[in-house]
This record gives C-alpha cells, structure tokens and sequence, in this order.
C-alpha cells in the first residue's frame, strides 16, 4: 500500500495496549468451550487457514449474546494489530494459563502447537470434572436423604417418644437428651443461628479476597502435609507447563518465572517465587532458589537437577508437567472411589444415633419395670 501510494514513513509509534472494561460482566469460558474452542482452532490453523480467519470462523456460528460480542472484539483488536495473548487478556475472557501459553506461542511462532496443547489440556480438565461429578451424584444423592431422614427424626419422632419417657418418669439417656436440645436450639433460634452462619460466611469470603488474608490462611493450611502435598502438585503442574514453552520460545529465565507463577492464580506460589526469582537474580540456580524455599518435590528436585545439567530446561519442565498430570489424574479416580464408602459410613453413623437415642429410653423404661 506504501508504494502504490508513495507514501514516506516518517514516523512510527507504538499503541500501548489497554484494558477495555466492557459494560457488562462476562463470566469466563468453561473448560468444555475452551477445549473445544482451541481443539478446533488447532486444526484450522494447522490446514493453513491464518488465525485471524480461523477465529472469525469459529465466532461466527455462536449464539447472540454477550460473549459473542466479546469475541467479536477481539478479532477486531487481532485485526488492528494487536497481538492474539494482549487481545484475550484484555478482554478478560480467558485464564491467564491461556494468555501465557499464547504468548509464548508467538514468540516461537509455533501456535499451532500451543492451541492443540491448550485444547488438550482444556479437554482433559473438563473430562476430569465431568468424571468427578458423576462419581458425586449417588452420595450427594444419599447424603441428602439422610440429612431429611434424621431432620424428621429430630423434630418429629423424638418429640413424641420424649413426652411419652416424660409421663413414664423415665429419665432420658444424655443422647437423647443432647438431640432433644439440638431441636429446641434450631426451633427457636434458627434465624438467629442462620443469621451468625451468612455473616461469618461473608466475612470469609471478603477476607479471603484480600491478599494478605489469603496468604495467612494458605500459609496456615500448608502445615497439612497432605494438603501440601496436593497443592504444590497442584501449582507445579500448571507452572512447568507453561515454563516449558516458554523457554522453548526463547523467553528469558526470570521473564518465564514470573509469567508462569502469574497463571497459577495462587497468590502464596506466587510470592514463593517472587523469592525464587530474587534468589536466580543473585547468581543462584533455580533448584538452590526452590530448595531454600523449601516449595521443591524429590521428582521436581531430579528432574531440574537433570535440566541444570544438561542445559534443556524446556524437556525436564514438560517432564514435570507431564508427571504431575498423571499424579492429579490419579488422586481424581482415588477421590471418586472413596466418596461412595464414605458417605455411606456417615449415612450408617447418623442413623445408628438416631436409633440409639429412641432404643435407649426404651431399653431404661423395660429394665425398670422388670
């Protein structure tokens, strides 16, 4: 266009990039749309079809709404030149996993690759969930039917069993007793109980929103070591995920850090390696960095440890991401398995007092009159 115009460049600055607040709040993708989303646009991308195009394609049959309109705008944004991560991240549509990825895709210029791994991945985590769910539905099922089974042995049969020990001058059992009391509590204060519970749930989650609370009560829960032990799991997973393409792509080591402890979203992994990245600035290495911040697994020490050694950082974090998959994978199918028996062994310890609490006053009043 310049030289059919014979135009002269005389100058050229850069737009920086800003957050467009829309005027209404959109919620973020699920995983079911982002995996089907990225698996699609992959595939269109790897047929040769540019990114631009493919992403207008795949908006096009949507239905009206909101979310369209959001998409709609970032194709324009990709159009006018901004870049496809700066576009999803501004629109606030997408996780930061997201964004990281795609940035580290262009900087080794092998999208493809990062959108078929990203609707792996979103497949996979909506697999998960929808497995997890499933394996939810009979407990909860039965869990409920308890809670009513025992509400209506509380506050209408033992009433009436109690009245009749009255009469009797049978004296109640401490269980039953302490049932009977449960009942006159809820009944004439359930509001106010109800009332203290809301509040101190609010208070909560408002607490929990700041970063100072969250960092305490993370800080307190990882004394737990089985807690721990899932959680880092959990956090490293998704960091040497996006750490390994983003050294692919030639991205600097701190620069890399800090982008991949950003989208785990857990504000105390992510002051953990603000340290990390404080201490590799210093001139130490990044296992010294995480051993000293005592956040390092056996695996995870191997594995850098074998990356340190023979300088592909990239292949031992996707090792790692890999592993931690398969670990979360299988603590899923575990918590699936466990549900089931649980819920039953509670359901069977409820109903046992109950049925305790109304066979002891019967067991007193028979051996009285024998």
């Amino acid at each position: 266009m310049m030289k059919q115009g014979q135009w002269q460049v005389l100058h050229i600055e850069e737009i920086p990039q800003q957050h467009v607040t829309l005027p209404w709040r959109i919620r973020k993708m699920k995983s079911r749309e982002l995996g089907s989303f990225f698996k699609e646009l992959a595939e269109m991308t790897k047929a040769g079809i540019p990114f631009l195009d493919s992403w207008r394609l795949l908006v096009r049959p949507l239905p009206r709404g909101k979310k369209k309109d959001a998409l709609i705008k970032i194709g324009d944004d990709i159009e006018n030149g901004s870049r496809p991560s700066v576009a999803l991240e501004s629109s606030r549509l997408f996780p930061k996993m997201t964004c990281c990825l795609l940035k580290a895709g262009e900087h080794s210029g092998n999208m493809e690759s990062v959108l078929s791994i990203l609707g792996n991945y979103y497949q996979d985590t909506d697999c998960q969930r929808q497995q997890l769910i499933q394996a939810m539905i009979y407990p909860g099922f039965l869990l409920a039917g308890t809670i009513l089974l025992l509400a209506g042995a509380v506050f209408y049969i033992l009433p009436v069993f109690a009245t009749m020990f009255a009469s009797m001058n049978v004296p109640l059992p401490v269980l039953t007793r302490g049932l009977i009391g449960m009942k006159n509590l809820c009944c004439y204060h359930g509001l106010s109980l109800l009332g203290i519970f809301l509040l101190l749930a609010a208070v909560g989650v408002y607490g929990y929103k700041k970063r100072q609370a969250r960092l305490y009560i993370t800080a307190c829960i990882m004394r737990i070591p089985l807690w721990r032990r899932m959680y880092l799991a959990w956090c490293w997973q998704r960091f040497s995920r996006i750490m390994a393409m983003q050294l692919a792509s030639g991205i600097p080591v701190l620069s890399a850090i800090q982008d991949a402890a950003n989208a785990t979203n857990e504000i105390w992994f992510q002051k953990k390696m603000e340290y990390c990245s404080s201490w590799v600035r210093s001139g130490h290495s990044f296992l010294e960095a995480i051993q000293h911040e005592n956040i390092a697994t056996p695996f995870l020490e191997a594995m850098i440890l074998v990356g340190e050694s023979t300088g592909n950082y990239d292949t031992a974090f996707s090792r790692i991401a890999s592993y931690y998959d398969w670990q979360i994978s299988r603590w899923s199918q575990r918590i699936c398995q466990l549900l089931e028996p649980l819920t039953m062994a509670f359901m069977g310890l409820m109903i046992g007092l109950v049925v305790l609490a109304l066979l002891l006053p019967l067991l007193d009043a028979a051996a009285a009159i024998i």
